[in-house]
């Protein structure tokens, strides 16, 4: 019985240590990708991520799946659309710093609305809408954004 209980706790000793092992060789950016990131959609409230077939809504700092790719949407670094009150000769565009995920790899990318997928893994990543709306007298705080990602 003695030669059983120590048994475990040096079994429970050894997959503590390949654990601590295995996080101290990861990078700051992977250790955090790889705590936000589940094989369901993580959020911190409800209204920051919604998963369709193969479209996602995401808030910043919020990581979901679509069809086997995690999506980490970190941060809409700029937003030059025209606003919805104004008149512009070109619609404009937002540009989202993301990390994608698959198969324990993964790859920070600033992806733009106006350029063509952003091709990872053999999967095409692209934005296909931001809210809210842009106004020419509102400024929109940056954990408002609600980015629509694509997954093809």
């Amino acid at each position: 019985m003695k030669l059983f209980i120590f048994f475990i706790i040096a079994l429970l000793i050894l997959a503590i240590s390949f654990v601590v092992i295995s996080q101290s060789s990861m990078t700051p950016e992977q250790k955090d990708f790889a705590t936000t990131t589940t094989s369901t959609p993580s959020f911190t409230s409800e209204a920051q991520a919604s998963v369709s077939v193969n479209e996602v809504v995401l808030a910043p700092d919020v990581t979901a799946e679509v069809s086997g790719l995690s999506i980490w949407f970190k941060a809409l670094i700029q937003d030059n659309r025209c606003p919805v009150d104004a008149q512009c000769i070109e619609a404009g565009a937002v540009t989202a710093s993301i990390t994608l995920g698959t198969d324990g790899k993964l790859e920070t990318h600033n992806i733009s609305s106006d350029e063509v997928p952003y091709e990872y893994m053999g999967y095409k990543v692209s934005i296909v809408a931001v809210s809210p709306d842009a106004r020419s007298a509102v400024s929109i705080k940056p954990n408002d954004y609600k980015v629509t990602f694509k997954v093809e």
